[in-house]
């Protein structure tokens, strides 16, 4: 009896074992929203940096400007304090709203401890109040003079306080006229003190025209 022959069954190959994936790249629609996502990062990052930069530029300016205002402050103070009362007619303590004329031991330009003839200002230029600060030298010649603060629509004006603190605008007192100098100077405004400074000196001078004569 015959055999019938055998059916040889041949072994799947590797390719046809896989299941088919379909290959194909971004969409048109995909690549679109891609492209509006990096622009809005974009646009962030930039926007953020602009930020902290102009942060940083007004701190900076801030930090200038508070400097600048602290050392204006800080050559009155000095100025004041170093104030010596003379009983000379002609370099005795005179003052009024507009500014003020005196002798300190401590000029912002001459060297210390030498008496020096200072004036502190307020004056008009245009829209700006301006304080000024002139200091004379060796000779009628030799001045200097400074603007030290500009100040726009401020009036601005010094005002002197006596022994029991009161403040006038205006020195020497008629009332009291052997205070040679006043305790406290302050430059003022409407909105309120901008400068002040105290004056540490002997109450009275030691050398009087009273006594030359």
């Amino acid at each position: 009896m015959a055999h019938a022959p055998k059916m040889l069954h041949s072994r799947p190959s590797l390719r046809q074992r896989r299941p088919c994936v379909a290959q194909h790249g971004l969409t048109l629609m995909e690549l679109l929203v891609a492209l509006v996502l990096v622009a809005m990062l974009g646009t962030l990052m930039v926007q953020g940096v602009a930020f902290f930069g102009g942060s940083y530029d007004a701190v900076k300016r801030n930090q200038r400007d508070a400097t600048h205002t602290a050392l204006r402050q800080g050559w009155f103070v000095s100025s004041v304090r170093g104030i010596v009362p003379y009983g000379f007619e002609a370099r005795a303590f005179q003052g009024d709203a507009t500014g003020f004329e005196t002798v300190t031991l401590q000029p912002l330009n001459a060297e210390p401890g030498m008496p020096t003839v200072v004036r502190w200002e307020v004056i008009a230029d245009g829209p700006w109040n301006v304080v000024t600060y002139a200091e004379s030298g060796m000779t009628e010649d030799d001045v200097i003079s400074w603007r030290v603060l500009e100040a726009g629509s401020l009036d601005m004006s010094f005002q002197y306080a006596d022994a029991t603190s009161q403040w006038h605008d205006q020195w020497p007192l008629e009332s009291e006229p052997m205070q040679w100098v006043p305790g406290m100077i302050r430059l003022v405004t409407a909105e309120g003190a901008v400068w002040l400074a105290t004056i540490d000196v002997a109450a009275a001078p030691l050398v009087t025209d009273a006594m030359l004569q």
